[in-house]
């Protein structure tokens, strides 16, 4: 269980928090550290429909960035991230389904589309170290790796075993 939902559930118990006002356990499946594509996590609507859970919570995306290529990665890997982040926060409601959904169409009207152009020129330019399968997050703690990981490797002072002749 998340931290902030057994907050939620220990305020409950105590009689500080309606149990209405309790998030949902669903919340463990997008958080800080990790989440599944919510395009394709399917949950049962109010009539019984098996339905995206990005419908139902807040966080509907037009059709064209809810794509996934033949092995499964989401083709707009930035927006299935914010996507998780809003319904994280849907979810343990923090925030209402309307306000997620109002956050969701301003990234889709906003910067969709530049993070993604921005993955794919990135995963271009540093081919072998990042793929446009991965978020811009992604991307940029690869890249700081091998920064920090070069730097150690030019500060070490050492000899050298062989003599060349």
């Amino acid at each position: 269980m998340l931290p902030a939902l057994l907050e939620q559930v220990i305020e409950a118990i105590n009689g500080k928090r309606a149990w209405k006002d309790v998030g949902s356990p669903l919340s463990k499946y997008f958080s800080a550290y990790g989440y599944y594509n919510a395009n394709t996590f399917k949950i049962g609507d109010a009539n019984g429909n098996l339905v995206p859970i990005a419908d139902v919570w807040g966080a509907k995306v037009p059709k064209k960035y809810q794509a996934t290529d033949l092995d499964g990665n989401p083709k707009f890997p930035n927006v299935v991230q914010k996507q998780a982040e809003v319904l994280s926060q849907t979810l343990l409601k923090q925030i209402t389904i309307a306000e997620g959904q109002k956050l969701m169409d301003a990234y889709i009207d906003s910067i969709a589309e530049t993070k993604q152009e921005a993955g794919v020129l990135n995963s271009k330019t540093f081919e072998g170290k990042t793929n446009k399968n991965m978020t811009i997050t992604e991307q940029v703690n690869v890249l700081e790796n091998y920064d920090s990981t070069l730097k150690f490797s030019r500060s070490l002072n050492t000899k050298p075993r062989y003599k060349c002749i």
